[in-house]
């Protein structure tokens, strides 16, 4: 998931330690940033919040000192339930409430349900993503910066970025360490860090990767390593790599039901009131279709009752013309003797000459009713191509045959219209 994120992005951005105060990034404040550079190359650029309102998508990586990375035993449970005892799980290891933290959960470390959690303030962090999205600027993932290092193939790799340090000695081992604005506490606080975090005995040859934010990082990095006696080269700060740990994702409900609270109605009014407009067209018009046809129909039924009444004067309510018409005519064959075609006896004559050779054990039984003949035909009908056949002779013989179902041999005849 890390890497499709990494390609959608337009802009990693390294954000500044929250501090005591909590402090949101000042929109016009220079971030240590990447920007896609012509071949999508990431090409290192300082910019502000509001220059990167162009970059439209962009992925955040929270300081190493605001983040804390824990690996506790969590139980075996997955989804709601696993996200619901995450707090009580970790609870120890934090210095402030686990329902103030955001808790995002990594890979899983051992067979015995050790796994990484990485945790960071909740309230600060949404702050600092509804900042960015304020001014147009997606933020497609939140991951800690320093698990965001360049891994080392030999050794380990140092960020010094925004008077702090981060540190990757592994995979899914980092730390973030205060320093200072000053040479001297900068050495200092890279000495110490490297002496309490080292395994082992260092020696000249063991690397060390450092990646500076600027040139004012150089010598007391080159000072430290000395007095550490360690072989390290000094670069400045290379593009991040994807997190084992995602930061945003226990965030996403909130921020989406604060983006709908947060919605600017009164930008809104001129759409709003084009919809309403629209609406309110659509309904006019809608009335006065329905009034037009309305209309349509009274002149349709004066015409046709007036033509019933010139034809059977002797009529005296006319309820529905066509359907009193039909019964006249058929009323006036009967007086003279002759049927309708689709009276019972021509109708069943016609479907029998459909029929053919086959009508002498093809019918089972037969049911007429109101110019409608439903039959039942033997189990031979039971076949698409006998049907097809049978619809074909029909046409032949000016009436119409459908099938109620696939599997019962069922047809219902009617006289073509």
């Amino acid at each position: 998931m890390a890497g499709p994120i990494l390609k959608r992005a337009n802009a990693l951005v390294w954000l500044p330690p929250r501090g005591d105060g909590r402090s949101l990034p000042a929109p016009e404040a220079r971030l240590p940033c990447f920007v896609r550079g012509e071949g999508g190359a990431w090409v290192r650029q300082d910019a502000s919040i509001e220059t990167l309102a162009q970059r439209r998508t962009a992925v955040l990586l929270v300081d190493a000192r605001d983040t804390v990375l824990l690996t506790p035993k969590l139980p075996p449970l997955s989804g709601a339930k696993l996200a619901q005892a995450l707090p009580n799980a970790v609870e120890d290891m934090l210095l402030q409430d686990p329902a103030s933290c955001v808790l995002a959960l990594g890979p899983q470390l051992d067979d015995a349900g050790t796994r990484l959690v990485a945790a960071c303030d909740r309230g600060w962090l949404e702050a600092v993503v509804q900042s960015f999205e304020k001014r147009g600027v997606a933020v497609l993932a939140v991951w800690p910066a320093s698990l965001s290092l360049p891994l080392a193939a030999e050794g380990r790799t140092l960020a010094c970025v925004h008077d702090g340090l981060a540190l990757r000695q592994g995979e899914l081992d980092a730390i973030g360490w205060p320093a200072g604005p000053d040479t001297a506490a900068r050495e200092a606080a890279i000495v110490a860090l490297m002496q309490a975090t080292w395994r082992g005995p260092a020696s000249a040859q063991t690397p060390l990767r450092v990646l500076i934010e600027n040139e004012d990082w150089r010598e007391p990095a080159t000072r430290a390593a000395q007095h550490l006696g360690l072989r390290a080269s000094i670069e400045p700060l290379a593009p991040p790599v994807p997190a084992p740990v995602e930061l945003l994702a226990p965030l996403r409900g909130r921020l989406r039901a604060t983006r709908l609270g947060r919605l600017e109605w009164r930008q809104m009014r001129w759409a709003a009131g084009l919809a309403a407009a629209c609406v309110l067209a659509a309904v006019i018009g809608l009335n006065l279709h329905w009034m037009r046809m309305a209309r349509e129909h009274a002149e349709l039924r004066a015409a046709l009752e007036a033509e019933f009444r010139e034809a059977v004067p002797t009529a005296t309510v006319v309820v529905d013309p066509v359907l009193q018409m039909r019964r006249q005519v058929a009323t006036l064959r009967a007086q003279q003797g002759s049927a309708a075609p689709d009276d019972f006896v021509p109708l069943l004559a016609r479907f029998a000459q459909a029929l053919g050779p086959r009508a002498d054990d093809a019918i089972t039984s037969a049911e007429w009713r109101e110019g409608t003949l439903r039959v039942r035909l033997s189990a031979g009908f039971a076949e698409e191509t006998a049907r097809d056949r049978l619809r074909t002779d029909a046409t032949a013989a000016g009436l119409t045959v459908r099938f109620e179902s696939g599997r019962e041999p069922v047809a219902v005849v009617t006289v073509k219209s």
